[in-house]
């Protein structure tokens, strides 16, 4: 199950404040669920659901604002349920208005409804969906700001971001989603690796073999070997452990012994109490004993040292991606030692040796340490992800040929560097098995269930699959220069019995285009929740870089970049104060940093979906033209050089050559 809570405040003066938005999507949430608030417990009103066959609890509290925390923990305790199966939106003044944020955990940050809701309930280990109301235009304190109305103009977008936080309940399964990422490097034997890439891949890993039901990775991820499961220590409060031998108990799992706790994989030991930053956890520990027994469990702030809420438990993973099982050690002096014979260059020679030299001095002392990873390809307990997936997998390929494509350079790269590091001593041979081989990586990928999503039809490469189904959808058409263009094809749609639905970034421009269909006796209809819903047009003041067409469905998303310019973004290219146009001048030649040299040939006035603009129109070879905004003149350098030189072709190649000749140089 779930427990879905709406921040907000309960009286009716509050209703259209910033602070109210927790509570206005989760009334969506309720009415796209098809559920009523009909009952009072907890400190709150309540309404229950069903989404994929998961019973969902949906709440917004009656304690006001700065006591959430305090309804929260009544629901968690009368329906059993745990901090996973909490979801908490709220506003969110540190994200610009109308957009929204889905994390899986994370702190208060400056909300204090959310801060007595990790102060009661003892953990931020929960989800939570974020509304944006970040306005850069109102300069007011946040306690003002957040307890004002939203302005009129700003309803649709703020009723649209409160119905797409809503709506992303609908994604709720109940099943465990992890990313599995890819390690920054393999190869190179070093003790200064990423430690948070590090842990995020040995947590990851730990819930892989928990048996998670979703797993997200790229082709090298997947690719390279996967760590052995190591030891893991749950304490929970009143359990008994032999408290004298836990630090070396946590020596050995790759924690480091510190005198301060300041970063994941470290612990420190004043007396009966442990401070520990677990791998897995957002936040250290501090588990004070009574003798070997587990007194009391105490997460607290990295930074400020303030103390959260008490919890039960408390599970510490192993933090080394590698441990050398005593059967192993005498293969790695072994394989070392025939690989030095391998090297006949002196100065590779000598790096390899003290590379072989140092992992053997550590490999002896007992402990983990970083650069075990190095030993991977002959370590006896170390397998690969497809080994530990179970049989009946179901692997998504997402874009076959350039996962392919993605594939074949990684392994290129990985030969040729593998050679490159080889010369220099800095690897043996047995450190290119540091990724699967190639031909038993396809070999992987076939040997599940496998689904290809690909937008254009051809071939799967890994796989011949056994049905086929195509969805027809062409680019929706590009309207910059022509508006009229756009209102004629509305009215054919419409005559046609399409559906539309046109994303314009903002609540000004949605209030213009909507305008303009209404003038053209065209129907307009507020954004509904689900495309099914949809009828006639309807306009959103979302970003949508560019949009489709599905004429089986006869439905047309149109994008906002597919009507509109981009507006003017911060300069990409420093240039000098004299290489800029301040006011270009006809027969002036310019440099687009992506089609190259044109000639200016004036300035023209251009009817848009954003009213009359006005463009600057530059001539390239073959009598082509490009008109340039003028506010995005930024774009455009001084041409400095011969005269009369040569035009460039619009989409041409050269232009692209040049330059990287230029870089080269």
């Amino acid at each position: 199950m779930y427990i879905i809570v709406g921040l907000g405040n309960p009286e009716e003066k509050y209703a259209k404040t910033f602070h109210n938005m927790g509570f206005n999507a989760a009334a969506d949430a309720a009415a796209i669920l098809g559920a009523k608030f009909k009952k009072k417990e907890c400190s709150s009103y309540v309404a229950e659901a069903y989404v994929n066959g998961e019973k969902v609890i949906i709440a917004r509290p009656l304690t006001y604002m700065n006591l959430s925390g305090v309804a929260v923990k009544q629901l968690l305790a009368k329906y059993g349920a745990k901090p996973s199966q909490l979801v908490v939106i709220y506003d969110d003044f540190d994200i610009p208005k109308g957009k929204i944020r889905i994390r899986p955990s994370g702190s208060a940050g400056t909300h204090n409804g959310m801060r007595s809701v990790i102060s009661e309930i003892g953990t931020q280990d929960f989800a939570r969906i974020r509304i944006g109301i970040r306005d850069p235009e109102v300069n007011i304190p946040i306690i003002n700001y957040v307890l004002s109305e939203v302005r009129r103009e700003d309803y649709d977008l703020f009723i649209s971001a409160c119905g797409r936080a809503a709506e992303a309940l609908r994604c709720l399964t109940g099943r465990e989603v992890v990313l599995l990422p890819a390690k920054d490097d393999v190869l190179l034997y070093k003790e200064a690796v990423s430690r948070e890439t590090l842990f995020a891949r040995l947590s990851a890993a730990e819930r892989i073999y928990s048996g998670v039901c979703i797993v997200v990775c790229d082709a090298e991820s997947a690719m390279q070997l996967f760590p052995a499961r190591g030891k893991n220590i749950k304490l929970a409060v009143g359990t008994e452990l032999d408290y004298v031998n836990l630090p070396s108990e946590l020596v050995a799992m790759g924690y480091t012994r510190e005198y301060e706790v300041e970063a994941k994989g470290s612990f420190a030991v004043r007396g009966d109490i442990l401070d520990i930053f677990p791998i897995n956890c957002e936040n250290p520990v501090r588990i004070d004993f009574f003798g070997d027994t587990v007194e009391r469990i105490r997460p607290y702030d990295a930074v400020s040292g303030e103390r959260l809420k008490e919890i039960a438990s408390v599970e510490i993973l192993c933090a080394a991606e590698a441990i050398i099982p005593d059967g192993d050690l005498q293969t790695v002096k072994s394989e070392l030692a025939a690989g030095l014979k391998k090297f006949s260059d002196i100065k590779a020679f000598g790096r390899a040796r003290a590379i072989a030299d140092d992992i053997i001095t550590k490999a002896e002392g007992g402990a983990p340490f970083a650069g075990a990873s190095y030993l991977m390809p002959l370590l006896s307990n170390v397998t690969t992800l497809f080994d530990v997936l179970p049989e009946d997998t179901v692997v998504y390929l997402d874009e076959c040929k350039l996962i392919r494509d993605r594939v074949e350079g990684l392994y290129s790269e990985h030969e040729n560097r593998f050679k490159e590091l080889k010369a220099g001593g800095e690897v043996f041979d047995f450190s290119f098995y540091q990724i699967i081989p190639k031909d038993k990586f396809y070999s992987h990928l076939t040997s599940f269930s496998d689904i290809s999503l690909q937008t254009f039809f051809g071939s799967t490469f890994f796989f011949q699959p056994l049905k086929t189904y195509n969805l027809r959808s062409t680019p929706a058409p590009s309207y910059l220069n022509s508006f009229a263009d756009l209102l004629t094809d509305a009215r054919n749609w419409m005559k046609g019995g399409y559906r539309v639905l046109a994303f314009t970034g903002s609540a000004s421009r949605t209030e213009k285009l909507m305008q303009a269909f209404i003038d053209e006796g065209l129907p307009v209809n507020p954004v509904p929740d689900t495309l099914y819903a949809l009828r006639g047009i309807a306009v959103s003041s979302e970003e949508l870089a560019h949009g489709l067409v599905l004429h089986e469905s006869k439905l047309v998303i149109l994008g906002s970049g597919d009507m509109y310019t981009k507006s003017s973004q911060p300069k990409r290219i420093r240039r000098k104060r004299g290489d800029m146009f301040i006011a270009p001048e006809i027969g002036q030649y310019a440099v687009h940093e992506k089609h190259g040299i044109g000639k200016i040939t004036g300035t023209q006035k251009i009817e848009t979906t954003d009213g009359i603009k006005e463009y600057i129109s530059i001539e390239y070879k073959g009598g082509d033209m490009l008109y340039v905004p003028v506010e995005q003149m930024d774009i455009l350098s001084k041409y400095v050089g011969q005269d009369n030189p040569s035009l460039s072709k619009i989409g041409g190649a050269e232009f692209e050559r040049i330059k990287e000749r230029v870089r080269q140089s």
